[in-house]
């Protein structure tokens, strides 16, 4: 029996005193998303005002183009976390059942 490695099983978050971001990807596509449309393509993504709503009630990422700035400023807070701990986030420090093909690579354009 091996793991299916296209669910969007694996979550990566980060918190910066007031809102907290998370990415839900699958282990066959980590992905350091740039854009909205890179981020709702390969993850899904939760985003909290912990200040106004300290219980998680209220997923603000469900409206994505209202609070896309928060988003974008939250993911790319994530992806330099990302960097700093695991360098290339492309999965190479799974074991070998799980470890990813390949990763998603966006255009740099």
């Amino acid at each position: 029996m091996h793991p299916d490695t296209n669910k969007r099983g694996f979550m990566s978050f980060v918190f910066d005193g007031r809102y907290k971001f998370a990415r839900y990807y699958a282990p066959a596509a980590f992905n350091p998303p740039q854009t909205l449309d890179q981020i709702l393509k390969y993850n899904d993504i939760q985003l909290f005002d912990l200040k106004e709503d300290p219980d998680e009630l209220n997923n603000l990422a469900a409206e994505p183009e209202k609070y896309k700035d928060t988003i974008l400023r939250m993911n790319a807070l994530l992806n330099e976390l990302m960097a700093k701990e695991v360098g290339k986030n492309d999965g190479a420090f799974l074991p070998p059942a799980v470890r990813p093909k390949q990763s998603v690579v966006f255009d740099k354009r």
